[in-house]
């Protein structure tokens, strides 16, 4: 009976030395980055979420959304970043290494809940900025910037030194003689050129020529 207990013995001693060499846990990921993700309702009246409107979580953590939809509205589509990423009111999104923002885009339906087919998202379009001369001016903003179409953009050029601004032209068409003005954005990736002059410094003004005359004298004797 005593051979047979350590022989039992033995034998769980080695599975448990064997099982110890084979468990290998998948090392979890690193704590403490976290991303923001914000959710926006458009209109702001055609619903509401299962969470806040910012909450901030891990990359790669998997989360539930779902949009509530509002009495005489009905829910279109998730957008981000301009692309439509979800037809249904719920999914489950996964946080990316950055912050995101989540639109929930709702449609004022009375009649007819149903939801559409193809949602009616905002168009987008990019704004290019160049000085002429080149070397004239910078701008207060990046050129290349993408701008939803119709909302507006604050502008302004800076005259490098020995230059000054002259106006700002769209296709060729003077658009403003101010060197800040508020632009609003159009479809098509408008070109916007800010021009400007050489002009260095005026010299002074030359000064009034000074007049001299001469003066003889005579001895008579």
């Amino acid at each position: 009976m005593r051979s047979y207990k350590y022989i039992l013995f033995i034998l769980t001693l080695v599975v448990s030395v064997s099982m110890q060499g084979q468990y290998n846990p998948t090392n979890p990921i690193e704590p403490g980055v976290y991303h923001t993700l914000t959710l926006q309702a458009t209109p702001s009246e055609g619903g509401s979420f299962n969470l806040g409107t910012i909450t901030s979580y891990s990359e790669g953590v998997n989360i539930n959304l779902r949009a509530y939809t509002n009495s005489n509205f009905s829910f279109m589509a998730w957008e981000q970043d301009g692309e439509v990423i979800s037809t249904s009111a719920s999914f489950t999104y996964t946080m990316p290494d950055k912050n995101v923002k989540l639109i929930a885009h709702y449609k004022y339906n009375p009649n007819s809940p149903g939801e559409p087919i193809e949602p009616d998202l905002p168009v987008y379009s990019t704004l290019y900025l160049s000085a002429s001369p080149g070397e004239g001016g910078s701008f207060n903003i990046n050129s290349g910037n993408k701008y939803e179409v119709g909302a507006g953009v604050s502008l302004r050029a800076y005259s490098s030194t020995n230059f000054s601004f002259k106006n700002w032209t769209e296709n060729g068409i003077v658009i403003s003689t101010s060197s800040s003005f508020q632009y609003v954005i159009k479809a098509g990736n408008p070109k916007l050129v800010a021009n400007f002059v050489y002009n260095p410094g005026n010299p002074a003004e030359p000064s009034e020529p000074q007049l001299y005359r001469k003066l003889y004298l005579e001895w008579l004797f």
